[in-house]
């Protein structure tokens, strides 16, 4: 794991010094982002469920959603009643609650987990992702929504479910039904779909990094709602995941890789989101910047005591 997270540690550090040089600005960011969730993501989970899974393999998967789908909404109930006890003000608690149980599951999640679990951990990312995308594009739009006066949001219908079916978990349930299939991949396309998907990692620590280098000192305020969304993300979020999983014993290496996606920071969408709805979008940019330098830091440390308990 060491050698794993000096790894990511020395990606990161790279995005931040191409950010000073200049080479990364915020064009740049876009491009990465896109490439990494358009491209590169859907490309190395396509190719790693076909090559590495067995139809069985993915049909016993499916007793393993109960884990996400518990611990997801017992951290949401638990920012709820925390926003109450917080007096987080009242048009910032939609945005707090959202934020509390929502994490980057897909953009930073599935790089870290391929860095530290290796590729075999992607299907298990996936289930993770299918239940907390869903529960974010539902519920978390529906919070973010509720601090705007002029904008509420449907909590179902056609754009709901447009966001919902995202790049990745389509080219998921595509490999899914091509591995049912039982056809052979040719190897050019194997090939293809490798070298793309080999740059999601290095794209998505450039990434990180260069959010690192933009987030200024007099950013950091550790205000109550500020505070509130770091004990979501990193103390509740975990601890619940594995409060679930010692209930509902489950296999030691999917466990990890559930906890690594708990402890992932807040959602890249939620700060487009709360400009959308005319929310106080500094405060999620921050927050978003914020939990993603820490998930480094935080996460060996999670990882370090899963190991020493499972």
């Amino acid at each position: 794991m060491c050698a794993s997270m000096l790894s990511i540690i020395i990606m990161v550090l790279t995005g931040t010094l191409l950010t000073h040089l200049g080479w990364i600005n915020e064009s740049a960011k876009d491009f990465l982002i896109k490439v990494t969730v358009r491209l590169a993501l859907p490309a190395l989970m396509f190719k790693n469920v076909i090559t590495d899974f067995t139809r069985q393999d993915i049909l016993s998967m499916r007793f393993n959603l109960v884990v996400p789908a518990i611990s997801i909404t017992a951290t949401m109930i638990a920012g709820i009643i925390l926003a109450k006890l917080m007096k987080i003000e009242r048009w910032k608690k939609g945005l707090f609650v959202s934020m509390f149980f929502n994490s980057n599951t897909i953009f930073v999640g599935l790089p870290m987990n391929v860095a530290l679990n290796g590729e075999s951990s992607i299907p298990f990312v996936m289930l993770y992702y299918m239940v907390s995308t869903c529960l974010f594009w539902t519920l978390g739009v529906y919070f973010i929504s509720s601090d705007s006066k002029t904008q509420p949001h449907k909590l179902l219908g056609l754009s709901t479910l447009k966001n919902v079916c995202s790049v990745p978990l389509v080219s998921f349930i595509l490999a899914l039904i091509w591995l049912m299939s039982g056809l052979k991949m040719p190897d050019v396309f194997l090939d293809i779909l490798t070298y793309f998907g080999n740059m999601t990692t290095p794209l998505s620590m450039l990434f990180i990094g260069s959010c690192i280098y933009s987030l200024s000192i007099k950013d950091i305020q550790l205000s109550r709602p500020v505070l509130g969304v770091l004990t979501g993300r990193f103390v509740a979020a975990p601890v619940l995941t594995m409060l679930v999983m010692y209930i509902l014993p489950i296999n030691a290496s999917i466990g990890r890789v559930f906890l690594i996606q708990s402890a992932m920071p807040v959602m890249t969408n939620t700060a487009i989101l709360a400009r959308t709805y005319n929310c106080d979008e500094e405060y999620a940019a921050v927050m978003t910047v914020m939990t993603t330098i820490l998930c480094v830091i935080v996460v060996p440390i999670y990882c370090f005591i899963f190991d020493h308990i499972w």
